[in-house]
């Protein structure tokens, strides 16, 4: 019925709409590929935290009873014994909060297993009050291994390496809510948005 009265070629080409739906698709596969990118370096990050936490915990050989007399030496082997277990803990306690940080979630009740076995109310409002729970968790652990140095259980220069790996917790840390909080480069989502106003 329109070929009937339609004599004459339509006067609104079809090739800019083609044209900028092309440009779209462009700009679309290009958001894509950020998102990809962004993956990767947080896939990478997370590898870094975990190898820190595995090295520190291996750190934890270094601390041995400083008592061999058998007055104490049973006192010095619990002692130690305990630093162990605690070290343990928090190290699984940071990557827990380091977990639900990449998720985007809050802390709201560690899990039982990860508790201290005293004062584990106050430890679990301390890290559902502050803002980062991964990092005051790294806290702990540099002030655990403070706590050796001064039984005399481990010399300075190992506690320096255990440093050096709690410093390189918090730089990863750092970097992931970095990757977390950048947007999108505005010229990209300003190009978009724009192109698809105009494709509609």
């Amino acid at each position: 019925l329109c070929s009937q009265y339609i004599t004459h070629e339509p006067v609104v080409s079809a090739m800019p709409h083609l044209i900028i739906g092309m440009l779209l698709g462009l700009l679309l596969v290009l958001r894509v590929v950020i998102g990809v990118i962004k993956a990767g370096e947080v896939m990478h990050l997370i590898a870094s935290y975990n190898k820190s936490l595995r090295t520190i915990a291996v750190f934890a050989t270094y601390v041995n009873e400083t008592l061999v007399a058998s007055t104490g030496a049973e006192l010095e082997k619990k002692s130690v014994a305990k630093f162990r277990y605690e070290l343990d803990r928090l190290l699984n306690l940071s990557n827990f909060c380091y977990t639900l940080m990449v998720k985007g979630l809050k802390m709201e009740e560690p899990p039982e297993s990860l508790l201290p076995a005293e004062g584990g109310a106050l430890e679990v409002r301390v890290l559902c009050s502050v803002g980062s729970p991964a990092l005051m968790v790294c806290k702990w652990v540099a002030n655990l291994f403070d706590l050796q140095v001064q039984a005399g259980r481990i010399r300075a220069e190992q506690v320096s390496a255990v440093q050096a790996e709690v410093s390189s917790l918090m730089d990863v840390y750092h970097k992931t809510r970095a990757v977390q909080l950048s947007p999108m480069p505005a010229s990209l989502s300003s190009f978009t948005y724009f192109f698809v106003v105009v494709w509609v």
